[in-house]
This record gives structure tokens, sequence and C-alpha cells, in this order.
């Protein structure tokens, strides 16, 4: 554009300054200043971080409907493994087992589903930071330019999300083994 010789200065006011009139002041003593030109972006600014708290807003309660959602696959996942292999309990059962060795069964059962899908949380994770990433990276390198990303989830969400669904998996075999409970025996073996 063959522009030479060119100063650009920012000044941002003080908090609770008033901007108007940070501004008159500065046009004063700019006046006498050829070509110099008074740019103030007190509104973009707020306009820009309304932007964004709305951006937060909606990826926020989509992963809060994404959670909902993997609850409800929870819930209904154990259910349908732990009914579908009723027959099994309802022999177990028959055999003497206890009450509370029955549960032990389950919520080890509902453990295990938790801890398994918390580790291919990770691997997936892993996937995408190591893998994906480099290929954002380099196909949008334009646009990840003017945006300071973090590549790395928070271990203690990570940390958070591995206990809940842990917890999850846990509760969501005991509807199921009380259904059960409250059934005849000799009714679950000839299902």
């Amino acid at each position: 554009f063959g522009i030479t010789d060119y100063i650009f200065i920012n000044a941002s006011p003080s908090d609770g300054a008033d901007s108007e009139s940070v501004s008159n002041q500065l046009l004063q003593i700019i006046r006498d200043v050829p070509k110099a030109v008074l740019q103030d972006y007190t509104s973009a600014i707020e306009t820009q971080k309304d932007y964004l708290r709305q951006q937060q807003i909606f990826f926020s309660s989509i992963a809060v409907i994404l959670l909902i959602i993997s609850l409800f696959h929870i819930v209904n996942s154990m259910n349908h493994t732990i009914l579908a292999r009723r027959r099994e309990y309802g022999i177990i059962r028959a055999m003497g087992i206890t009450e509370r060795g029955f549960c032990k069964i389950l919520i080890s059962e509902g453990l295990f589903y938790g801890v398994f899908t918390s580790v291919c949380m990770l691997v997936l994770i892993f996937i995408s930071n190591r893998v994906l990433r480099r290929v954002m990276d380099y196909y949008m390198a334009h646009v990840l330019q003017f945006l300071h990303l973090t590549s790395n989830v928070p271990n203690l969400v990570l940390i958070g999300i591995m206990v809940l669904n842990v917890v999850i998996a846990a509760v969501a075999v005991m509807f199921p083994a009380w259904k059960m409970g409250r059934e005849n025996i000799i009714s679950e073996i000839k299902k």
C-alpha cells in the first residue's frame, strides 16, 4: 500500500474511566499532528466480548445436551445388558447367591463398563490431540493464527468426566438389579 513512516500507539483507559472523555482529550492533543487518526475500539471490544459469551453459552449447552444423551445411552445399555442376561442371573440366584453378592456382581459389571468407556475416551482424546489436531493445524493455519487455542483438555475436567462416567455406570445397574430382585427366580429362569 506504500505506507511509510507509520506509527501505531495503543492506549487503554483505566477501569472506570469514561472512554468518550478520554477520546476527546486525546483528540485535543493530536489535533495539530498531520494525518493523525484516533480510533476508539471500546464498543468493538464490548461487542466481541458479548459474542464470545454467547459462543461459550452455545458450546456449553451443546456439552450439556451431549452429557444428557450419553447418560441415557449408558443407562439404556446397562439396562439392556442386564435384562438380556436375566436367565443367567436367575440361575445364579437359584443356586443360592445372596442379594448382597448378586448386587456386587452387577456393580462390578457396571464399574467395568464405566472404566472401559473411560479408557476408550482417553484413547480418543489422545488420538484427537496427536493426529487430528496436527491435520487441522496444517489445513487451517490461516484461521488458527488468529485464535489462541489450547490443545489439551484440563486434567481436572478429564478426571471429573471419568469419575462421573464410572458413577453413572455403577448406578445404572442398580435399577435392573432391583427390578430382578423383586421378581420370582423361577420366572426369570423360564424367560
